[in-house]
């Protein structure tokens, strides 16, 4: 009877809820069409596309040099770009954006040069340290010792990289859901305390946190599934590039038209509880854990895509 106690406390019917399938299907097939939109734009670049580019980059390079300082380009440029951008708007605070806000403007967090600096600081710390590790382990692990299936200057079709991308989410939102319950429970919620400053998150904070707290719910539930499905490193590039702007949505605090709510991620930083999930709410769902957001009143019935250009906050106004 013991062991039968927890799967009683599954919601196992709560999980064919047919509007969380239509959430997680709509998130799949808009990320991997804007995936395919941004393939076909290397035929911009070159006639042969974004091969011809690969094989240019990389041609006669070490590859060792590839895997490690690569990696680590890769995870900079991918974060850095649309975090400046966000940050931006985040600054200036222009209207016809700034209106997007989830949260009211008088619980935004001032964003002056010492803020930024401490941000700045530590999420970059976190990603050159641990990318020149995660690097290093990724080419004694996958490059030497598995012997990958396709050689460096080689890219896997965009069939293949769809195929291998939907492993990735599926191991990432189980890792990143338990990893993030273990975060918040009694001996290790020290190091996950500093990422909750933020109760109204920006994008640049997106990483921020004790190293510890990186390790386990950023580096992990990111790099496990290219080594375990030993994936071309391309793949894991458009990857980092793929979860890294799911990420930093989640974390901006604007919840735009037609793009991803991010108003569960937001009510977890809020409220400090809950929704410990990422990709989808399944695994929310699942466990019970979305309860108190589900009583929550307006700020669940905001967790929809946005068909139109009026706010969230005005189509769904606290009560």
């Amino acid at each position: 009877m013991a062991l039968a106690r927890p799967w009683r406390q599954l919601h196992l019917v709560a999980t064919l809820d047919l509007d969380l399938w239509i959430e997680i299907l709509t998130d799949l097939v808009s990320m991997f069409v804007l995936l395919y939109l941004a393939s076909l734009t290397g035929y911009l670049i070159h006639p042969a596309g974004w091969l011809a580019v690969w094989v240019r980059l990389v041609d006669g390079q070490d590859a060792h040099m590839v895997y490690v300082v690569g990696n680590v380009l890769v995870l900079l440029m991918v974060y850095w770009v649309p975090a400046i951008l966000y940050t931006l708007v985040d600054i200036f605070r222009p209207q016809f954006l700034y209106q997007y806000k989830v949260q009211r403007e008088e619980a935004q967090t001032e964003l002056n040069m010492v803020v930024m600096a401490k941000v700045v600081g530590m999420v970059v710390l976190n990603q050159v340290v641990q990318g020149i590790i995660g690097g290093e382990v990724a080419w004694r692990l996958g490059y030497q010792y598995i012997n990958r299936d396709m050689p460096l200057v080689e890219v896997p079709t965009f069939k293949r990289m769809i195929v291998e991308m939907i492993a990735f989410l599926v191991i990432f939102d189980v890792m990143f859901y338990h990893s993030h319950r273990l975060l918040h429970s009694h001996k290790l919620y020290q190091y996950h305390k500093s990422h909750h400053e933020w109760k109204a998150p920006i994008a640049a904070a997106t990483a921020y946190g004790h190293p510890v707290d990186f390790f386990l719910h950023c580096v992990l539930p990111v790099s496990v599934g290219p080594i375990l499905v030993r994936s071309h490193i391309t793949t894991a590039w458009v990857w980092y590039l793929a979860i890294t702007l799911h990420e930093l949505n989640d974390h901006s605090g604007f919840h735009l038209p037609w793009m991803r709510s991010p108003q569960a991620h937001d009510y977890h930083h809020r409220m400090g509880t809950g929704n410990y999930g990422n990709w989808c709410r399944l695994l929310d769902v699942l466990h019970g854990t979305d309860g108190r957001y589900r009583r929550s009143g307006a700020g669940w019935r905001r967790h929809t895509r946005l068909r139109g250009t009026t706010p969230a906050h005005q189509q769904w106004p606290e009560m």
